[in-house]
């Protein structure tokens, strides 16, 4: 859902193939659809006056104006990295490739910047309408970069006292980011950082209950109970 529109890709039951319809959320009604014969669609966003869908692991990329269906753009993002994220904004589609992570423009699919992260997968997340957070898994540091061109506006590097962050969001007021990760000890942390001054706090949350054991490595490849 967006822009006042739901798309629904459904099983057509006669061709046996994909099918995307677009309604008006207002009143039901149906705006246009579309069948995909050869492959089937992995996304779909409504943003910025477009209907996005991706095929081929999201790699295909098809950019339509969301209240007529005619399709403005096709690219292919080839570098784009299995099972990563992509994130969705009026003027562009952010996503982690093998060369780290892109922002390619709509509806055309130009690259607008590419800024470079670790080969792990990358955690990102939007923390304000400009603010993107990068955080590799596991990883000794992360990043805030600005959106709209990529620029580096924060490194949060952790001290040799920690195993690495795996989980940020911003505070609901917008002037910290809060950083989840483990200490040397298999402590559970929580790091709040300063956006304007770069300044941490961390604070002990607690132990975990396998924290001795030496076959448990940590995220991403943890036990659901302490995740």
């Amino acid at each position: 859902m967006g822009d006042g529109l739901v798309a629904l890709v459904t099983l057509d039951p006669q061709s046996l193939v994909d099918l995307l319809r677009v309604y008006d959320a207002g009143d039901g009604t149906l705006l246009w659809q579309r069948k995909y014969e050869e492959q089937a669609v992995d996304e779909v966003a409504v943003v910025g006056g477009w209907v996005i869908t991706g095929v081929d692991g999201n790699r295909r990329v098809t950019v339509a104006e969301s209240r007529t269906g005619r399709i403005r753009g096709r690219f292919v993002v080839p570098e784009r990295m299995e099972g990563g994220v992509t994130l969705y904004q009026d003027d562009g589609m952010i996503y982690q490739g093998y060369r780290g992570v892109a922002k390619r423009n709509l509806p055309g699919g130009q690259i607008v910047w590419v800024s470079p992260a670790d080969r792990r997968q990358t955690r990102m997340t939007m923390l304000d309408d400009r603010t993107l957070g990068l955080l590799p898994v596991g990883s000794q540091s992360a990043w805030l970069v600005d959106a709209r061109h990529g620029k580096l506006m924060l490194d949060i590097p952790t001290d040799n006292q920690r195993r690495g962050f795996y989980d940020l969001a911003a505070d609901p007021t917008g002037q910290s980011v809060h950083l989840l990760g483990f200490g040397e000890t298999g402590e559970l942390q929580l790091t709040v950082v300063d956006r304007e001054s770069g300044r941490w706090q961390v604070t002990q949350l607690g132990q975990r209950d396998d924290a001795d054991d030496p076959d448990v490595q940590g995220p991403p490849h943890c036990p659901g109970r302490w995740c």
